[in-house]
C-alpha cells in the first residue's frame, strides 16, 4: 500500500508487519502481538496512524492478569456503580484523582495501590473507609 513514511519523508509502498514480541515490564518479558507498518524505501519500521491498537497497553493488560491486579474497567465500573467520582474515590483512598484517572485509562498500578484498590472494592472496607473520611463524600451520598 502507498503511504508517507515519518521517517524518511517519501511518499512510498509500505507494508504489513505481524508478529510477537516480548516488551519488558517491570523485569519481566511479556510477549505480545504487535503490528506496525514498514517503509520499502528505508526499511523502517512504524505505528500505523489509524490503528488503535497499543501494543504496550495489551502488555500491561497481560501483566496485570498475571499478577492478579486489578484491570482498569473493574476499577472504573467498581467506581461508578457505588456513584463514586474519580475524585472521591481518590481521596477516600489517599491518592491523587489524576492518579486514579490513569489508572482507568490503562496505566499500570504499583503493588501497593493495586493492594489499596483491591480492598477498597469489598464493601465493608468501603464503607469502613467512608466512615473514617466523613468528609469526603456529600451528605446526599
Amino acid at each position: 500500500m502507498k503511504g508517507i513514511c515519518p521517517v524518511c519523508e517519501k511518499e512510498t509502498e509500505l507494508t504489513f508487519i505481524s508478529r510477537d514480541e516480548n516488551i519488558p515490564i517491570r523485569g519481566e518479558n511479556i510477549p505480545i502481538h504487535v503490528e506496525y507498518l514498514k517503509c520499502l524505501e528505508c526499511t523502517s519500521e512504524f505505528n500505523d496512524p489509524n490503528s488503535t491498537y497499543d501494543a504496550l497497553e495489551a502488555a500491561y493488560r497481560e501483566y496485570r492478569a498475571r499478577h492478579s491486579m486489578v484491570q482498569p474497567e473493574t476499577i472504573k465500573n467498581f467506581r461508578e456503580r457505588f456513584g463514586l467520582t474519580q475524585t472521591e474515590l481518590a481521596n477516600l483512598l489517599g491518592l491523587g484523582a489524576t492518579t486514579l484517572s490513569r489508572y482507568e485509562n490503562c496505566a499500570l498500578q504499583d503493588e501497593a495501590h493495586d493492594t489499596l484498590i483491591t480492598l477498597v472494592m469489598q464493601p465493608e472496607n468501603l464503607m469502613e473507609m467512608i466512615e473514617e473520611k466523613p468528609g469526603v463524600l456529600s451528605d446526599s451520598k
